[in-house]
């Protein structure tokens, strides 16, 4: 017989049955306390809260680049500067309607 013996099958039936086992999954409780072991490190290491709004508020004169976020200074602003109705400005009118005249004059043709 140049077949498979019924032995052959008996190994591959008894293969099968031995399959890994797995551990069992974490609870609840320890994923928890995972989670929180890492963040409790990950604060320590960084010497600072994780939140960025409870960080400590960097002084505007801090020259250190890894400080970024920093009040600026109030300078005293404006928001518009005052127009004054001078001579100088009634002329660069003048002139600006004279040249859009020209224009609409040459757009006509």
């Amino acid at each position: 017989d140049g077949g498979v013996s019924d032995d052959d099958n008996d190994d591959d039936e008894d293969n099968d049955n031995h399959l890994p086992t797995l551990a069992p999954p974490p609870t609840l409780k320890h994923v928890i306390s995972t989670i929180y072991n890492y963040w409790i490190t990950k604060r320590s290491k960084l010497k600072k809260p994780l939140l960025r709004r409870y960080h400590p508020v960097t002084a505007s004169n801090d020259t250190n680049p890894h400080m970024v976020f920093r009040q600026r200074e109030q300078e005293k602003r404006r928001l518009r500067k005052k127009r004054q109705n001078d001579i100088e400005a009634y002329k660069k009118m003048v002139v600006l309607q004279h040249d859009f005249e020209k224009l609409r004059g040459l757009c006509e043709l």
